[in-house]
């Protein structure tokens, strides 16, 4: 019986130089990191992952292989299974997608041995190819066929892309008009919510969820948009404010003559009670201060360049005394943020925090 070259992937005993790994790569996690400086540890945690991540893909591709084999001896037929696609949920326990992503992959890659060197190295992953093998086999029914050399241009046009983004190129290639397919799971109280809001905006939205999603996006993002310039204050602005709080105290003529003084002596702060003295600021970052930082550095993380949950830093930590000038405070994101806090205080405290 002829065995594949490629089924030593799960034969233990075949080949040693499939056991020799680099001792800093087969350490466990907590081996790894253990008694090292924390610079130490992330390098080779990050190295571990990247190593790691090459091997998924080969084997990736060696899977692919073996399911050509299994698909053209017919081989899952000995254990009880009608085709390939039930002996990889089955036997191999993929899910339905994943199990339909990796046959359409393994075809394309045996029509096109080009693509396995591409699926190893990362530049194609097997989702990518198995949207491409999807478009062009439903080009095949609308009776478009593409040559080899136009089949290969299209998968390297997908190169390094998202399968978001694999998906819109499809798309408007096909001259589609380009969407996202979203879908919610809404818990019993957001049911509700939903309920009453498609209710009270019908006469809006006709209840369309699409409608309804709009609305409530531009709703918030009214709200929550940072002003794409710092709001300027000017002498003539500080003066109607001046007035305004003037006005708010009392229209009592002899109260207006107090605050006049209190103003010339700089005790705003006595006159409104807004800002009390107290030993140490908020920690809360004014509003204006905010705008003037996201502003500043363009609505996006200074070290990622990502758009998605940010957040104020302080350079120098709020807990170490640093203030809320806008020379000491960043825009972060989330991750960032909270990668910052790690590398400051350690993550045993950011646990805790």
């Amino acid at each position: 019986m002829y065995i594949p070259r490629f089924i030593y992937i799960f034969n233990p005993s075949f080949g040693a130089q499939n056991r020799k790994m680099n001792s800093s790569l087969t350490q466990s996690v907590p081996q790894l990191v253990s008694n090292l400086p924390i610079e130490s540890k992330d390098h080779d945690l990050i190295q571990k992952v990247i190593h790691l991540a090459s091997q998924e893909r080969k084997i990736g591709v060696e899977i692919l292989e073996l399911l050509y084999e299994i698909e053209k001896r017919k081989a899952y037929a000995d254990l009880g299974y009608d085709g390939l696609y039930s002996f990889c949920i089955h036997e191999l326990r993929y899910s339905d997608s994943q199990a339909y992503r990796r046959i359409t992959a393994m075809r394309a890659m045996h029509e096109l041995p080009e693509l396995k060197e591409k699926i190893k190295k990362g530049e194609l992953t097997v989702t990518t190819v198995s949207q491409v093998q999807t478009h062009l086999r439903q080009n095949k029914r609308k009776g478009i066929h593409p040559n080899r050399a136009e089949k290969l241009d299209l998968f390297k046009t997908m190169q390094n892309l998202s399968s978001h983004e694999v998906e819109k190129t499809l798309q408007t290639l096909n001259g589609e008009e380009v969407t996202v397919l979203l879908t919610i799971k809404l818990e019993p109280e957001m049911q509700k919510a939903w309920e009453e809001i498609r209710n009270r905006s019908a006469h809006a939205t006709h209840g369309q969820p699409t409608e309804i999603l709009n609305m409530l996006m531009q709703e918030w993002l009214k709200k929550h948009q940072p002003k794409t310039e710092p709001e300027k204050t000017d002498a003539k602005t500080k003066a109607e404010t001046d007035d305004q709080q003037l006005a708010s105290v009392s229209n009592d003529t002899r109260a207006k003559t107090e605050v006049t003084t209190l103003l010339k002596k700089g005790a705003v702060r006595q006159l409104t009670g807004s800002l009390r003295a107290r030993k140490r600021p908020s920690r809360h970052i004014p509003a204006q201060t905010r705008r003037s930082v996201l502003a500043r550095d363009k609505n996006q993380c200074t070290n990622c360049g990502s758009e998605f949950a940010l957040q104020i830093e302080h350079k120098k930590p709020y807990a170490k005394k640093g203030d809320h000038s806008c020379e000491n405070l960043k825009a972060l994101c989330r991750s960032c943020n909270l990668r910052a806090g790690i590398r400051e205080f350690g993550t045993s405290k950011m646990r805790r925090s």
